[in-house]
């Protein structure tokens, strides 16, 4: 993609139009003349048509100020065409568009609760220009609206989500715990049964605990509505945790012979961590001087115990452990 752009930007290279969006352009967007606005309008279309659509980010402040101010716009058919501009503008914009993100996303995804279908409909659209930019400008802030009790505004942006739920783990799944919570509340069987399809990917990101903790404080009914709701999800989290734990050690090979301890071969096929002073961690937490009971056996439930090997500590002075066995138990 780099090798692309790079060709692109040889081909097309980005101007400035920062000299081209006057005072009179910036004053005309937040004039009380609609005929004013619509020039204002124009005017930085035409502006984006004579560079390509391939713009420089500097100096162009001003100018988003003013089209957030323009999210909000009364008459319907120039507010449509507000929406769009903006999309055409993180078009034109490309990463540039990054840095101006938070000052016109959350105004603009305002335009979902629009009683005008054509005007949600725009902003949609709008949104998926973005989202070419990545997908995360729009969902870091989408959580908040989805706490407004609006089952309209609540599937399109539920459904959206769905969209683009691969790129969930790059964004701050942890302020959307909250507003989950919120819509599995929802009176809507259809709105409840989406937002636990991301439910179920939000638990893999920030745990189940993150849920429990945000339910605590409901009424005891609803809090157990939501907890057998919530309950199917836990091994979500379970799997998620240890994929990361295992992910995060490296294990070199284990050797045949270690502390005079003669050991068959093996394969790692679990984990445990214990430290000196019997201070047992779970899940691989950090432990100082940790020691690995190796145990060996064909039947993990009657394991042989054959030794003690001491792990080398990092350079962080942690050490890790593991729990062997032999291939056979592995199999089992």
């Amino acid at each position: 993609r780099s090798k692309k752009k790079s060709v692109l930007d040889s081909l097309a290279p980005r101007v400035s139009i920062a000299s081209q969006i006057t005072p009179k352009i910036i004053s005309g967007l937040s004039d009380t003349s609609m005929k004013l606005r619509q020039e204002a309008k124009d005017s930085i279309e035409k502006i984006l048509f004579a560079a390509n659509s391939r713009i420089l980010p500097a100096g162009l402040g001003p100018l988003i100020l003013a089209l957030k101010g323009r999210m909000s716009e009364p008459c319907k058919n120039l507010a449509k065409g507000f929406i769009a501009l903006v999309g055409s503008l993180a078009a034109a914009l490309g990463s540039g568009f990054k840095q101006y993100h938070k000052l016109i996303v959350q105004p603009l995804l305002c335009n979902l609760s629009d009683k005008q279908s054509g005007i949600r409909a725009e902003t949609l659209v709008a949104m998926d220009k973005i989202a070419e930019l990545g997908p995360e400008l729009v969902l870091n802030n989408v959580a908040g609206l989805l706490e407004k009790e609006n089952p309209d505004v609540r599937v399109t942006l539920l459904g959206w989500i769905l969209r683009y739920k691969e790129h969930l783990e790059k964004c701050d799944c942890q302020s959307f715990v909250g507003p989950l919570v919120a819509v599995m509340q929802d009176k809507s069987k259809e709105v409840r049964g989406i937002a636990e399809q991301i439910v179920e990917l939000v638990v893999e990101s920030v745990g189940y605990s993150a849920f429990a903790t945000a339910i605590q404080d409901l009424k005891p009914a609803v809090k157990l509505s939501l907890e057998s709701a919530l309950e199917k999800y836990k091994p979500n989290a379970v799997r998620s945790r240890h994929s990361e734990s295992k992910d995060e050690i490296d294990v070199e090979e284990p050797s045949k012979e270690s502390n005079g301890v003669e050991i068959p071969e093996q394969v790692v096929v679990g984990f445990n961590a214990v430290q000196e002073d019997g201070c047992v961690k779970e899940n691989l937490q950090e432990c100082n001087e940790a020691e690995v009971e190796v145990e060996v056996g064909k039947k993990r439930g009657d394991e042989e115990k054959v030794g003690k090997v001491n792990i080398e500590q990092s350079d962080s002075g942690k050490g890790d452990s593991c729990l062997l066995y032999t291939s056979d138990a592995a199999d089992e």
